[in-house]
């Protein structure tokens, strides 16, 4: 609270409060029929009323400065609440950016490892119609590599066995250049 606020406040009261002393004269004077003692009470109570008057205006320009000083403060808690929320959103701007850096790199490195294209220099076979092996590269059990396959034989295709959805043997199909697989 402002000085001014306070001092207008406190005087405002207790020269409202001194009026009362010289009213109670004035009635009592004029129960009496006092006309002098009547006048110097009520020129007392007017000094006293006029004193609280200028007390009030006193209290009202505190009030100003109060309020003006409670909007600076709250303008100066708002500005250091938007730098703060400025600052946090950097901050989460800045790990959401590492992370999905993080991320890309991570991925790059999978799609390298991965792709046996991107490790080792294998050309497509030119021979569309010859099949192809596909067996683990000795380097990494999980990177495929294509060979080529000799031409099958009866002997292989006999060799060959295939299970039904009964869990018995059923005979082997023919050997295909195409093989169709539907989902």
């Amino acid at each position: 609270m402002h000085i001014k606020t306070m001092e207008g406040l406190v005087g405002a009261r207790t020269n409202m409060n001194l009026v009362n002393t010289p009213m109670r004269v004035y009635r009592d004077a004029e129960r009496r029929g006092d006309l002098a003692v009547m006048e110097r009470a009520l020129g007392y109570a007017g000094e006293f009323a006029s004193k609280a008057v200028e007390y009030q205006a006193t209290a009202e320009e505190g009030m100003e400065k109060d309020a003006e000083a409670a909007r600076e403060e709250q303008e100066k808690m708002r500005e250091e609440a938007i730098q703060a929320h400025q600052e946090e959103q950097a901050r989460l701007e800045a790990q959401t950016n590492k992370a999905h850096e993080e991320k890309k790199a991570e991925d790059t490195q999978n799609a390298e490892d991965t792709n046996p294209a991107a490790t080792q220099n294998i050309a497509a076979p030119q021979n569309t119609t010859a099949t192809a092996n596909v067996q683990a590269s000795p380097t990494s059990p999980m990177i495929l590599t294509p060979r080529t396959l000799p031409a099958p034989t009866a002997n292989t295709a006999a060799k060959t066995t295939f299970y039904g959805n009964t869990g018995k043997a059923a005979p082997a199909m023919p050997l295909a250049p195409y093989i169709s697989v539907r989902l």
